[in-house]
């Protein structure tokens, strides 16, 4: 329960993270005005809505569910680095629409995934979810003011770092065991 307590923890700050500073970046070293940025970040948001529908269906296809869940993290985490070099245009708006989807896609599965715990299952579930919910916002709350500290003003470096950041992610899920789905 705790490893994926640190697993959507690392998500979310990921992607809380990316999502703050994703229009002042577009602005301040891309030239976007702030409506053609405010439009991308939407564009982030509306991906990440069928990222979140699509990440169950996309686990199953995987012998494990963990296998599956560090795959799509793994998409998510180089699908967050990559506005960093991507050019302005049809490119940058391509894969932050592809960041947006991929990025969305292990989060609520790793959430809902306490039920597949043999420790846990159906009787303490709620009580689990409840912690993996807690220690995932705690963290939400510290690790993004961490990388805001370390990057600065460096959006470049805050793109790449928000992608490790998801990476870690998937860390902790190389760990846990789950029943198989049937």
């Amino acid at each position: 329960m705790w490893l994926l307590a640190l697993s959507a923890g690392f998500i979310l700050s990921a992607t809380t993270a990316f999502a703050g500073f994703l229009p002042q970046a577009l602005e301040v070293s891309r030239g976007y005005d702030s409506t053609q940025a405010g439009m991308l970040a939407a564009l982030v948001t509306l991906a990440s809505i069928f990222g979140a529908l699509a990440g169950p269906p996309a686990c199953r296809l995987f012998p494990r569910q963990t296998g599956g869940m560090t795959t799509l993290i793994l998409a998510g985490a180089i699908c967050m680095a990559a506005p960093s070099f991507a050019p302005n245009g049809s490119s940058l708006i391509a894969v932050l629409a592809l960041n947006g989807f991929t990025t969305a896609m292990a989060g609520p599965v790793v959430q809902a995934s306490v039920l597949l715990l043999p420790e846990i299952g159906k009787a303490h579930a709620g009580s689990a979810s409840g912690i993996v919910a807690t220690v995932s916002i705690a963290l939400t709350s510290l690790l993004p003011l961490l990388a805001a500290m370390v990057c600065e003003n460096d959006y470049h470096l805050n793109f790449i770092v928000q992608g490790c950041l998801l990476l870690i992610a998937a860390v902790p899920l190389r760990f846990v065991r789950l029943r198989q789905v049937p």
